[in-house]
C-alpha cells in the first residue's frame, strides 16, 4: 500500500492592533500564527516603539528564540490546569468528593476485602490524617478510574496528577496534559467530565452546596474587574490575590465554564 505525503499548509498570520491601555510610546500588536493544529500568539512591538537604553544594555548578552515570546507558553498547561479541573468538579477535602466520601464509594463498589487492601496501600502513601497529599491524589484517580467517563476531562486530570505525584512519571504526565489541551482545541462537543452520581450509578447528585459561596464570590469579583476593562487573565490573578479562589488557573477555568461563547 502506497502512502502519499501531503505537504503542510501555509502558516496563517493574524495581526490585531492592541487597544491603548496607557502604553505610552510603546505601541504593540497581538500576532496569532496558525499552522494545522499548531497555534501560537505573541505580542509584537511596532517599529515606532522605543525601548529604554537601560533595558537594551541589560539584555545585550542574551539571545532569544521565537518560542520564548509565545503567550501560550507563559501559562501553566499542566499542574495548575489539572488542579483547576478537579477543583471545579468539587474534588477536595471540603467538597462533595472528599477522601472519606471517595473511599466509602469505592468500598461500596468493590466490597470489604478490596477496601482493606486499598486502606493498607493508602497508609503506605501518607499519614492517615493527611487527606490533602498522596492519599487524596490516589483516591481521586481511583474514583475517576472507576466512576468517571473514560478519557473525559476529569479522568485525564486525575490520571495526570496520579502519574506526576504518585508514580513520578513525567512522560505520562506530559502526555495526559497534552491530551487535555488537544481535546479543548479539537473537539466541538468537548466532554467536560461532569460526572454525577446518577451517571456513575450512585443515585442523587454529587454537587455540593458548600462550593456555591466560593464560586459566586470568585465570579462576582472577576465580573467586576472585567467590567472595568481588565483582561480575563488579569482579573483571575487579581481575584486570587484578594484571597478568592485557590489559584489563578482555577479562577480562569471557573470563568470559562460560566462564560461560554
Amino acid at each position: 500500500m502506497k502512502t502519499k505525503n501531503i505537504p503542510p499548509g501555509p502558516t496563517e498570520i493574524e495581526v490585531t492592533p492592541a487597544p491603548n491601555f496607557g502604553q505610552g510610546d510603546r505601541p504593540f500588536d497581538f500576532v496569532t500564527s496558525t499552522k494545522g493544529i499548531v497555534k501560537f500568539s505573541s505580542i509584537r512591538m511596532r517599529p515606532e516603539s522605543t525601548t529604554p537604553s537601560a533595558v537594551l544594555a541589560k539584555n545585550a548578552h542574551k539571545i532569544g528564540l521565537s518560542w520564548q515570546g509565545y503567550s501560550e507558553l507563559q501559562s501553566d498547561h499542566g499542574e495548575g490546569v489539572t488542579y483547576g479541573i478537579l477543583f471545579n468538579e468539587e474534588f477536595g477535602s471540603l467538597y462533595a468528593k472528599n477522601p472519606t466520601e471517595m473511599l466509602f464509594e469505592l468500598g461500596q463498589r468493590f466490597g470489604p476485602s478490596a477496601t482493606a487492601s486499598l486502606e493498607r496501600y493508602l497508609d503506605e502513601l501518607d499519614d492517615m490524617k493527611d487527606d490533602s497529599g498522596h492519599r487524596r491524589i490516589f483516591l481521586t484517580a481511583a474514583w475517576a478510574d472507576t466512576f468517571a467517563e473514560p478519557y473525559s476531562e476529569v479522568w485525564l486530570a486525575a490520571m495526570a496528577q496520579h502519574a506526576y505525584f504518585i508514580e513520578e512519571n513525567s512522560f505520562a504526565f506530559g502526555y495526559f496534559s497534552a491530551l487535555l489541551d488537544m481535546k479543548k482545541n479539537t473537539e466541538q462537543h468537548f466532554l467536560r467530565g461532569k460526572v454525577t452520581a446518577k451517571s456513575a450509578g450512585l443515585g442523587g447528585t454529587t454537587r455540593s452546596s458548600k462550593f456555591s459561596p466560593v464560586r459566586d464570590a470568585v465570579l462576582t469579583e472577576m465580573r467586576r474587574l472585567v467590567g472595568k476593562g481588565f483582561s480575563r487573565t488579569n482579573a483571575a490573578r487579581m481575584t486570587r490575590e484578594k484571597g478568592l479562589g485557590t489559584s489563578q488557573a482555577a479562577n480562569e477555568k471557573l470563568w470559562d465554564r460560566h462564560h461560554k461563547k
